[in-house]
């Protein structure tokens, strides 16, 4: 008969203290005419995360974390792709992955131009390439990283 002023009393309160304490032990409820010992047991607790965020809980931790990459995460990513599309077109153009290569890359966006600067020893190691400003080399691959075109082009030094 007490559970309209139960699921009332539980949408009004702290809900994080109320978990809480229950963790801790038993809470008391004042229904009115009486009080009732609750324990967690009783209770379904789920942690929720906001958006933008991923967590877990477990001993008394919360660990959270940020799942909105920044502007900083997302240029790497576009340069993980490309290392790994010159990584394929090296394949297709039967070069050996111990051949060092010639590299020219050529776009007008200026994020990812930006991006390409920022980890330019990244790709030059992880490529076995040095990038050069220009290259006729016939072996080339037109990429939409996330949106954002280049024309890569390598050859064999």
């Amino acid at each position: 008969p007490d559970i309209k002023k139960l699921q009332s009393y539980l949408q009004s309160c702290d809900q994080e203290s109320l978990a809480r304490n229950l963790k801790k032990g038993s809470v008391t409820f004042d229904l009115g005419d009486r009080k009732e010992d609750f324990t967690e047991d009783e209770f379904l607790i789920e942690s929720v995360s906001k958006e933008g965020t991923s967590g877990v809980e477990g001993d008394g931790m919360l660990v959270a974390l940020d799942t909105n990459p920044g502007p900083e995460l997302i240029r790497e990513g576009w340069i993980r792709d490309l290392v790994r599309n010159v990584q394929e077109l090296r394949k297709q153009s039967q070069l050996e992955l111990t051949d060092r290569i010639s590299l020219h890359l050529d776009s007008q966006d200026s994020d990812l131009i930006r991006a390409i600067q920022e980890h330019s020893d990244y790709i030059q190691s992880e490529a076995l390439a040095t990038i050069v400003d220009s290259l006729n080399g016939t072996n080339s691959l037109e990429l939409d990283l996330d949106g954002h075109a280049i024309k890569v082009t390598l050859e064999k030094v």
